[in-house]
């Protein structure tokens, strides 16, 4: 049998054909339904490997063991050193001019993931080999710098040792200047001391200013009121005196008849200080002639006069007479 016949039965095989015995397909119903079970079973095995395939290839591809890293130790004298330097370097030199930067490496394709093999066992892990000690870098900056910093400290000048006679002038300096604080400090407190002794001074003399205004304020009051007593006392001796007066005068008057009203006048009587009259005058007229004229008569006829008791009277006196004048109770 060739191959295209052999092509030809495994398609009828595949579409559910069956063959005569002369070798010719022929369409079964049954043998088709069969196929087509046959086919979904087909399917349904290639996809589950082909997905176990997937997984297998996804967890494998990227088993990879990783990478050792490398780092450089640095001492703080020896970064300290570094850095100094550097800066020299860019003090002298300038800014070095930049690297240029390398491009960026373009990415790579992914690799077409293989073909399933068999999964080989896994073989005993490897003894992983001790990490070789790390070893410090030796940077040439940093020796040149540790070089300059030490020949600098050498070509560096050496201080002098105060000498004792410094030590001494310092020392009388520094006495000097507390002796002076000293001073002011007691000059300050003096003057303290005379302000408030000042501020004392002032508020005892104005306590003193203001007890004497009050004692020089009472003694006036006390004064008038003795004043106005006395005044009250004179006024009162007076109308005792002008009573007396007007009394004695009275009685030797010889009013003239038909006499109307009450006509008042005036005398005005000179006298010593014993009360003898010495001259009368009228000052005010009562407007009858015969009344002023009686009363006059009866002025002098009155001589002496009654006197104030406790002092002598006035020299000069005025005298009103009333003739119906009631006489004081």
């Amino acid at each position: 049998m060739s191959l295209s016949d052999f092509l030809s039965r495994l398609k009828s095989y595949w579409h559910g054909h069956r063959f005569a015995g002369d070798g010719m397909a022929v369409f079964d119903p049954a043998a088709e339904e069969k196929a087509r079970e046959r086919r979904a079973l087909i399917l349904t095995i290639a996809m589950h490997l082909l997905l176990v395939l997937f997984l297998v290839i996804s967890i494998n591809w990227k088993n990879s063991e990783p990478s050792a890293m490398q780092a450089e130790i640095w001492t703080p004298q020896q970064l300290a050193a570094a850095t100094a330097a550097a800066q020299r370097e860019s003090q002298t030199f300038g800014d070095p001019t930049p690297e240029p930067t390398p491009p960026k490496p373009e990415p790579k394709p992914e690799p077409t993931p293989p073909k399933p093999e068999p999964k080989p066992e896994p073989a005993p892990p490897k003894p992983q080999p001790k990490p070789e000690p790390v070893k410090t870098p030796v940077n040439p900056k940093a020796d040149i710098a540790i070089k300059q910093d030490k020949k600098a400290e050498k070509e560096k000048p050496q201080e002098k040792t105060p000498d004792k006679k410094d030590t001494k002038d310092d020392k009388k300096k520094q006495d000097a200047k507390k002796k002076a604080q000293d001073e002011f400090l007691e000059e300050l407190k003096r003057e303290e001391q005379k302000v408030a002794a000042q501020k004392q001074a002032a508020q005892k003399q104005l306590a003193a200013d203001a007890r004497a205004q009050k004692e020089a304020a009472m003694r006036a009051q006390a004064g008038a009121e003795a004043k106005a007593a006395g005044a009250e006392r004179a006024r009162g001796d007076d109308r005792s005196y002008l009573a007396k007066l007007k009394t004695k005068i009275r009685g030797n008057v010889i009013l003239p008849p038909n006499l109307q009203g009450n006509p008042a006048s005036v005398f005005r009587v000179t006298q010593l200080p014993s009360g003898e009259v010495i001259d009368v005058r009228l000052i005010k007229s009562s407007g009858n002639p015969q009344l002023d004229a009686a009363v006059e008569r009866a002025i002098r006829k009155s001589s002496p006069l009654p006197t104030p008791e406790g002092r002598s009277p006035d020299r000069i006196i005025d005298i009103t007479y009333l003739p119906f004048e009631k006489p004081p109770q």
